[in-house]
Formats: C-alpha cells, sequence, structure tokens
C-alpha cells in the first residue's frame, strides 16, 4: 500500500527530457571518456648532472638557448637530435615514445597535449635537466556517442530526480501530521 502510494505522489511525477540528458553529458563528458588521446613526441634531452654547479646550469641555459636558435633559424629537429642528445635517445632520431594523457611527468604531459602535431616547445626545465619537445603524432580524446550513453545517463538523472521528490514528499507529509503527546 504505501509503495502504491510513493508510485502515485512521487514516481509518476519523475520525468527526465532529452535537452537534460544532453546537458549532463556535456557537463559530464570525462566521465564518458572512451579511449584517451595519445601523443608521439620526439625529444632533445639535455642532462643535468646532480649537484651542478651555477656554472654549470649557465653552460646548460646557453645550450637549451643555441638549440632553440638554431630551430628557429630552420635547422631540422632530426639534426639537432643527433648532434645534441645521449646516445639512447639519438639512435631512435629523439623518439621518446607514445603516450597517453596522463602517463607523463605533469609539466611534460600538459605541454604536449597542448602542441600541434609539427610543433617544438620551449625548453622545459625539470630536475634531472632539459627537454625541447616536438609532438610527432597526437589523437584526439574519443568519447562515448551521447546515444550510447543516454539511457544510463536517465536512469541517472531520474533516480537523482525521485530521491529529491521522495525527500519532498515525505518533509511535507511530516509538516502536515499533527502528533499529540498526551
Amino acid at each position: 500500500m504505501a509503495l502504491k502510494l510513493v508510485e502515485s505522489d512521487v514516481d509518476s511525477r519523475v520525468r527526465v527530457n532529452e535537452e537534460e540528458i544532453e546537458e549532463f553529458y556535456h557537463a559530464n563528458k570525462n566521465d564518458y571518456l572512451g579511449s584517451p588521446g595519445k601523443v608521439e613526441v620526439r625529444a632533445i634531452f639535455l642532462k643535468l648532472n646532480e649537484g651542478a654547479t651555477a656554472g654549470e646550469i649557465t653552460d646548460l641555459k646557453r645550450k637549451a638557448l643555441k638549440i632553440m636558435g638554431e630551430l628557429r633559424e630552420g635547422v631540422s629537429f632530426e639534426l639537432l637530435v643527433v648532434q645534441y642528445n645521449d646516445e639512447y635517445l639519438r639512435n631512435d632520431g629523439g623518439r621518446l615514445g607514445e603516450f597517453e594523457r596522463g602517463a607523463l611527468i605533469p609539466q611534460l604531459d600538459k605541454k604536449v597535449f597542448s602542441m600541434d602535431v609539427g610543433e617544438t616547445s620551449e625548453p622545459i626545465w625539470l630536475t634531472e635537466g632539459v627537454y625541447i619537445l616536438k609532438v610527432t603524432n597526437k589523437t584526439n580524446d574519443i568519447y562515448k556517442p551521447m546515444g550510447e550513453v543516454s539511457e544510463e545517463i536517465r536512469a541517472y538523472l531520474s533516480e537523482e530526480k525521485r530521491e529529491a521528490l521522495l525527500h519532498a514528499w515525505i518533509k511535507t507529509l511530516w509538516e502536515r501530521a499533527s502528533i499529540k503527546i498526551q
């Protein structure tokens, strides 16, 4: 009997329209990520030795600025990779790898995912050294289509609305009830 009363007074008033579903989908799009974006990166890495002196740090800064000047003058990134990189990056043309969003050190991750394909970064200073990055390939995040998740969203929003209506209905009943203690 109580369930029928709740169904007639609460459940029958729960409605979710397409605009609400679409608005929720766009506001919470990251919850419906199908596959994260990836980026392929090449790097020129200038290692900073532990306990480096001020002179060594200055030399490294000059070297990084020299490389940036050469890049601006049109020297190819690949040639500079061979000229300046350590052996392990030099052998593969400076290929650092292909990474999903969030897989790199936060400073590098933020930078490479804000860059376009073919773009070269300014020097990025970290405690272990300096990176100059070039994005060679990039794919964007792929989200599940709204049509695929609309029923899931509808169910979630319906339950949310039902809970709010049920609480309001119970509050109204409580306020209308007259209780006498004798």
